[in-house]
């Protein structure tokens, strides 16, 4: 049996023993430092976040002739916690953690970064656990899923908007569950001199088949074929691939993938976890917080993030390989643009879970800075600075 599976309609939950609880603590305690981010209200947006993301993109090689990226990978940690909802980046690599306490700064000015020992969630024996993973729709990664530069309008509002609110689950039932959210990501290979070497090589190939209107194999087509070899024809004929006519929008979402070509890209990884008190309060935290990642899904490329649920064996090992920071390729890159959508600080939400830093760069609180409380109002409309505003 699977520890995962696209089989199962939910993730299945398991108890944590003493074993399981060590084995989290111990690699935890064992990571080292990590950057708690504290965000200043609208300081920094979707575009802040793609441009740290591409100030921090850099490829570590293997030596010899068969070089290999063997880049260390960085951890961005949405947690939800002692009924709070803290920030995290969690790098392998002690000069990458160096280089963000650096950069951090200069794309989310006003936010408090500091240093902290390395934090995870509570896991301890006698709760549950449950899990999830997130892959790709389709297993074609040129098609982009719904970001901001190609779906503007759809990011007026935030959508960790509609995610905070799932890891936190219901109020009245009070802290008794704790949520992770761990995107693992490692530059991939965008300027080597080998171009079969770079992520977006091929990308050429998705692009046409967008434009000649192809979108997808027809499950039919086996079937045709091994009719058509029974009476002994070749099967030349058959059509092994679904079409709809062309159109221009088409030929725009095939000029949308070309432009990838030279891009900063980053393979990924997307993994949810939970505990609480009570198997159903872990596997609901879990399935609603995994499942509200689909709304990144396009219909124009017909790609996304589709949830695939650990069973009580995969949320064991999974969390142990979350501790670790452990990297696990899944097949998925995206470019830096896609990958703001799901990598960046949330800076415009009124969730009161949320602490927000109320001292901006300048060292002091403004005089029209609102209470905490306040941050629940809809109106509010104060933009401390040029970063922030329509899209974070």
């Amino acid at each position: 049996m699977s520890l995962f599976g696209s089989s199962r309609s939910s993730p299945d939950a398991a108890e944590v023993t003493r074993d399981l609880a060590e084995d989290v603590r111990e690699s935890v305690d064992e990571h080292g430092e990590v950057l708690h981010v504290r965000p200043y209200r609208d300081d920094g947006d979707m575009r802040a976040a793609k441009q740290l993301l591409t100030a921090i993109h850099e490829v570590k090689e293997s030596d010899g002739l068969r070089n290999t990226n063997e880049t260390p990978p960085i951890a961005f940690e949405p947690t939800y916690s002692d009924e709070a909802i803290s920030y995290r980046f969690a790098p392998v690599d002690r000069r990458v953690l160096e280089a963000l306490e650096r950069l951090i700064p200069n794309f989310y000015r006003d936010a408090d970064v500091t240093r902290d020992p390395a934090e995870f969630i509570p896991v301890q024996e006698g709760q549950y656990l449950a899990a999830a993973r997130l892959e790709l729709a389709d297993d074609d990664y040129f098609k982009p899923i719904k970001h901001f530069e190609i779906d503007p309008e759809e990011f007026e509002t935030d959508p960790y908007g509609s995610i905070i609110p799932e890891m936190i689950g219901p109020r009245d039932r009070g802290g008794s569950s704790s949520t992770m959210v761990q995107v693992l990501i490692r530059p991939a290979w965008s300027n080597h001199p080998r171009d079969r070497k770079n992520w977006y090589h091929g990308v050429e190939h998705t692009a046409k088949r967008l434009k000649k209107g192809d979108v997808g194999w027809r499950p039919s087509a086996a079937i045709e074929g091994f009719a058509s070899a029974l009476v002994g024809s070749s099967g030349e004929e058959i059509e092994h691939t679904k079409t709809r006519p062309s159109t221009s929008a088409q030929k725009q979402a095939a000029d949308i993938v070309s432009d990838q070509r030279g891009s900063k890209g980053y393979h990924l990884n997307m993994r949810v976890i939970a505990t609480a008190n009570s198997p159903e309060a872990a596997e609901e935290r879990v399935r609603d917080t995994a499942g509200m990642y689909r709304r990144f899904y396009t219909s124009t490329y017909e790609q996304g993030f589709e949830p695939i649920w650990a069973g009580p064996d995969g949320a064991a090992t999974l969390v142990r390989r979350m501790a670790k920071r452990e990297w696990v390729d899944r097949k998925m890159i995206l470019s830096a643009g896609a990958l703001a959508g799901v990598c960046h600080i949330p800076t415009t939400l009124a969730t009161p879970e949320i602490d927000y830093s109320r001292t901006s760069g300048s060292g002091s609180t403004p005089s029209e800075a609102p209470a905490f409380e306040s941050f629940q109002e809809e109106t509010k409309t104060e933009n401390e600075d040029e970063g922030g505003g329509d899209a974070a």
